[in-house]
C-alpha cells in the first residue's frame, strides 16, 4: 500500500457504512478531506470518548 503522504488517510473500499469489510485487503489510500466527507455522509458521526477503554460515545455529531 504504502506510504500516506499529507492529506491521506487508509480506508476501506468499499466503506465499511456501504457493505465493505474490515479485512486488510480492502484498505486503500484515500485523500483525506473528500473521503472523511463520504463517510459523513454514509454514516452517522459520534464523538467518542477514548480515555477510558472501551472508548464509550458521548454524543452524535452534525445531529
Amino acid at each position: 500500500m504504502g506510504k500516506l503522504a499529507v492529506g491521506q488517510i487508509y480506508g476501506c473500499k468499499p466503506i465499511v457504512a456501504l457493505g465493505g469489510n474490515r479485512a486488510l485487503e480492502s484498505l486503500t489510500i484515500y485523500d483525506a478531506l473528500p473521503h472523511m466527507v463520504i463517510l459523513g455522509q454514509a454514516h452517522d458521526m459520534q464523538l467518542m470518548e477514548n480515555a477510558a477503554f472501551p472508548p464509550r460515545p458521548v454524543r452524535g455529531i452534525g445531529s
